[in-house]
């Protein structure tokens, strides 16, 4: 298992439904939404895919808009998540996992149960059991139910990571396991969807004449 990513999403459903459901709007749209969302002076570097975007660098931003949807990948997603939470009426979603250190870590929408989940293989099995309670969205009852259950744990953290990735953005790392949920689901690869990448301080993008007259 090998998936790192930090991303958040706007939207006002579950983000996977635009994803699936629109094209993406181009790198003119995705600036508008920076413009809109950070105050911070971001031009537009190159488009690229998710899966250039999944882990960004230190002063990256990629963003892609499907639709009312806009997805963010941002190396400090929680400070990315505060700044547009208080810009945007749309509902936020953060999903972050790193396998290095077998982290999942995500946030739903007070409309889609307010779920606040962080777990790695520290917080035992009983942490992982605690991490399930209350009412839950679709994709973690299989895991709180024991369906992927492994030496002696409920659930391995970045399994449950996929699956977060899988129901909420309609995409994965390295693909999530299979249940009831999941089989419904299918997911959209990295590399088919197109992101844009924004660098702090970087040259103002051009317009096509510039481009052409080599300005």
């Amino acid at each position: 298992m090998g998936t790192k990513c930090a991303l958040l999403a706007l939207s006002p459903g579950i983000p996977r439904e635009d994803i699936a459901r629109h094209q993406e709007g181009g790198a003119d749209a995705a600036q508008a939404q920076v413009q809109r969302l950070f105050p911070d002076a971001w031009r537009y570097a190159e488009t690229g895919t998710l899966d250039d975007a999944l882990l960004p660098d230190e002063g990256v931003l990629w963003v892609g808009t499907w639709g009312p949807t806009t997805l963010i990948a941002f190396l400090d997603v929680d400070s990315a998540f505060q700044q547009a939470s208080r810009r945007d009426g749309r509902g936020a979603w953060l999903v972050a996992v790193h396998s290095v250190v077998d982290f999942c870590g995500y946030v739903t929408p007070s409309h889609y149960k307010g779920r606040k989940v962080e777990v790695t293989f520290d917080s035992g099995p009983e942490g992982l059991t605690a991490a399930l309670a209350g009412p839950l969205l679709p994709f973690e009852e299989p895991y709180a139910e024991g369906e992927h259950a492994m030496d002696g744990f409920p659930y391995h953290p970045l399994e449950l990571g996929e699956s977060a990735l899988l129901w909420i953005l309609g995409t994965c790392g390295e693909s999530a396991p299979v249940d009831e949920v999941s089989a419904e689901i299918e997911p959209i690869d990295p590399w088919d969807m197109p992101m844009h990448r924004f660098e702090a301080g970087a040259p103002a993008r051009k317009s096509w004449l510039a481009r052409l007259l080599g300005r």
